[in-house]
């Protein structure tokens, strides 16, 4: 919210039901704002540190756990949205845009390349860090695995489900990490 109203925007928190704020623009256009906060979790499929990598061996990161929390908060948001158009707390017309935090998952960075929600949404392969190079797999994903053995998308723009998504941000900032460069991310989805 900090980065829209620096902008010079207008951001206004709305009460009661309803997403969590309206972003409107200087053209009059109003898109919907939901907030949210995942965390590493405390399962089996909780997000792990990140390896330590010797003698030249690959270790990929950031872990398909992550990539299970995004979707799963993406997911969670779907299903509070599907019950705010039933309830006619929602204009089911208007542009949507999530923002996402992973600030409360330690050594999660979303200035990876690619991009962490380019993983999530968009099924770019991952990155390896192999000793003093970072290498990024050529193929792309389809479903990552879940834990037991459930997969879950990695391309979720792609899926008409997801269509009334206009955009996702992505921050890792946290009030006790104050970052020298921009810790947001932002990716458009193209079937918006």
């Amino acid at each position: 919210g900090v980065k829209f109203i620096a902008s010079g925007l207008t951001l206004n928190r709305n009460s009661g039901e309803g997403p969590d704020f309206d972003l409107k623009l200087s053209s009059g256009l109003h898109f919907y704002v939901e907030a949210t906060a995942v965390e590493a979790g405390s399962n089996e499929d909780r997000v792990p540190p990140p390896p330590q990598v010797a003698n030249n061996e690959d270790a990929p990161y950031p872990p398909s756990e992550l990539f299970l929390r995004i979707t799963g908060a993406i997911k969670n948001k779907s299903e509070q949205r599907k019950g705010q158009i039933k309830h006619g707390t929602l204009d089911s017309n208007r542009p949507y845009i999530l923002a996402i935090n992973v600030g409360d998952i330690p050594f999660i960075f979303v200035d990876e390349n690619p991009p962490t929600l380019s993983h999530v949404c968009l099924g770019f392969g991952g990155v390896a860090y192999s000793g003093s190079s970072t290498l990024i797999s050529p193929s792309p994903f389809i479903y990552r695995k879940k834990y037991p053995n459930d997969p879950i998308s990695t391309r979720i723009f792609y899926d008409p489900e997801y269509k009334w998504i206009s955009g996702i941000f992505l921050s890792d900032v946290n009030p006790f990490y104050l970052p020298q460069r921009n810790h947001i991310q932002f990716l458009h989805n193209p079937n918006a």
